[in-house]
């Protein structure tokens, strides 16, 4: 017990001045006497001041790195016993095994590590893109027939077939399509500043479909001096000059048929022959303006030039020239064409005779003489046939081939026709300022007064200066006993404020009327027999009325005062020139 006691005391004095780094304190009261087990949990805890946390042997992480001691000839510094891979290694794991040094590295299992020297392989294993297998005696690793190399840093091809197009990347748009399939629709998808379409050309004898140029060609065959097979240019007013301009030629033998022209045929066209020909000229719209054609007649008949549409535009004769020049692009007829007629041309000669013909009196004139018409020229050829007519009278057809003239027409008279085989005649009145021209269905019109029952229909309006109204019932009659059925309202008529002077009343500004008092004024009577009431209502300065021009007695009603805002009614009568009037106080 005392053995006891002093190692307790010991143990006590250790705790209570050492200085020490994570110590533990076993907590023990006076009188207390541990077990074995509480002494060794007491000892397991118990650590000495180190100035460092120790590394647990059961397994810990280093704050820092771990240096091991040097390596002598009779140990090595750092010793990794040998045994077996480990199932799921985690990256920096570092182990060996009878086969050598191994190590985990990015996901990856690296070893066993050896150095370049002496040595024996015992078997090679072919894997990823290489066939073969594992060689532990002779054998060859093969590249397979799709290896996947990866992505090298660089690559020669200079040997390499079967090259995928569709896989290469970094091209341009439509250019993959194009080198699997050359075609010109591909290469133009895959360019990016082409013009026009079609086919990709090439310069020797290319074909081209309507191309467009821009600027003015230059090269071999194109030329701006006038040489053999070069191409003409404009100037900047759409000109150009040339020597002679040869233009196409086609002969026709005249056979009394008919030449049909196209926008294909010669521009010259020539016609030979002893009989006629006509001419069909080419559909408009397949022109264009200003487009001719030059009819050559060198037959001795006549050549109709038509339209497409088979209308005769000018006949030329034997030995005459016609032009015909497109001025609208539309229509079948005469109109969408301008021709000029170019005569062979007056030549020299002398004229032997001339012969006076149908309705021409005169023979045959061989030197001097007259052709005279014999007789009035004939409405068939474009006459009256008539010598005279009547002064006054007008002309008629009295027949399809006949004119006459009618009577004298009587001045300022109203022409009426005569009907078939007749002329016309005159009305025979010219009617009066008071008389009106009356139709007639069954004869000629004449003219008389104007009749309301038969000439006038409908309802004159009052704004025309009539009633609106069919008849006079419902309407007050002058000299008529009128009954009235039902009420009616006034609208009063307002005089105003008045404050001098004289107001004269007057009925046609209505039976009701009404003023403001404001100053003494005078009230003078009515010029025509009327009834009148006056509403007076005072005003703040409301002077005395005096009535004017009024016979009354000594009892006029209630008396009239000037207080303000008071009304008074005034009812003023003047009958067959006499006036009186009454007043009436409304308060």
């Amino acid at each position: 017990m005392r053995y006891i006691t002093k190692l307790l005391a010991v143990l006590c004095l250790l705790l209570a001045t050492a200085p020490a780094l994570a110590q533990s304190t076993p907590g023990l009261t006076f009188g207390q006497v541990p077990s074995p087990a509480q002494w060794n949990s007491y000892f397991a805890a118990k650590q000495d001041f180190l100035n460092f946390v120790p590394l647990n042997r059961a397994g810990g992480t280093m704050s820092g790195p771990l240096v091991t001691a040097a390596s002598t000839a009779g140990a090595a510094g750092l010793n990794v016993p040998p045994g077996v891979a480990p199932t799921s290694p985690n990256n920096g794991d570092l182990w060996t095994t009878s086969s050598g040094v191994y190590a985990q590295i990015n996901g990856s299992t690296l070893g066993p590590f050896s150095a370049a020297g002496t040595g024996t392989v015992t078997s090679i294993t072919c894997s990823g893109s290489l066939t073969g297998g594992v060689i532990t005696g002779a054998g060859t690793c093969d590249l397979s027939a799709t290896p996947n190399l990866g992505t090298p840093s660089a690559a020669v091809l200079t040997n390499a077939t079967g090259l995928p197009v569709g896989a290469l990347t970094g091209l341009g748009t439509g250019v993959g399509t194009w080198l699997a399939t050359p075609t010109s629709a591909n290469l133009a998808t895959s360019l990016t500043d082409e013009t026009g379409s079609g086919s990709a050309v090439f310069s020797i004898n290319p074909a081209l479909t309507a191309p467009v140029l821009t600027g003015v060609p230059t090269g071999s065959g194109v030329d701006s001096a006038a040489t053999a097979s070069t191409l003409v240019a404009r100037d900047a007013n759409a000109n150009f000059a040339a020597n002679n301009v040869t233009r196409g030629y086609a002969t026709t033998a005249t056979a009394a048929g008919t030449t049909t022209l196209t926008v294909a045929s010669a521009q010259q066209q020539f016609f030979t022959g002893t009989t006629t020909q006509t001419v069909l000229l080419p559909v408009t719209s397949t022109l264009i303006l200003g487009q001719s054609y030059t009819i050559v007649n060198n037959s001795s008949g006549a050549v109709a030039v038509d339209s497409s549409g088979s209308n005769l535009i000018l006949s030329v004769a034997a030995g005459n020239t016609g032009v015909f020049t497109v001025v609208s692009t539309s229509g079948t007829t005469a109109a969408s064409w301008s021709s000029t007629y170019i005569s062979s041309g007056a030549g020299t000669g002398t004229v032997t005779s001339i012969t006076c013909g149908t309705g021409l009196t005169g023979g045959t004139v061989t030197t001097t003489g007259t052709c005279a018409l014999s007789s009035p020229v004939a409405v068939a050829n474009g006459g009256t046939a008539l010598a005279s007519g009547t002064s006054g009278g007008v002309l008629g057809f009295t027949g399809t081939g006949t004119i006459a003239s009618s009577a004298a027409l009587t001045a300022n008279a109203i022409v009426l026709g005569g009907g078939a085989g007749a002329t016309p005649t005159a009305l025979g009145s010219l009617g009066t300022t008071t008389t009106l021209l009356h139709g007639n269905a069954a004869g000629a019109p004449s003219y008389g007064a104007v009749g309301l029952t038969t000439d006038v229909t409908g309802v004159l309006p009052t704004a025309n200066g009539g009633t609106g109204a069919a008849n006079l019932n419902g309407l007050l009659q002058a000299g008529t006993t009128n009954t009235i059925s039902v009420g009616y309202t006034y609208t009063p008529n307002n005089l105003g404020t008045i404050s001098s002077g004289t107001t004269t009343l007057n009925g046609a500004l209505g039976n009701y009327q009404y003023l403001t008092n404001n100053g003494a004024f005078t009230m003078a009577a009515p010029t025509s027999d009327t009834a009148i009431n006056v509403l007076v209502t005072n005003g703040a300065s409301a002077g005395a009325i005096t009535m004017s021009g009024f016979t009354v007695g000594s009892n006029t009603g209630d008396s009239y005062t000037t207080t303000n805002t008071s009304k008074f009614m005034f009812s003023i009568v003047r009958i067959n020139s006499v006036s009186t009037y009454t007043i009436k106080a409304l308060q």
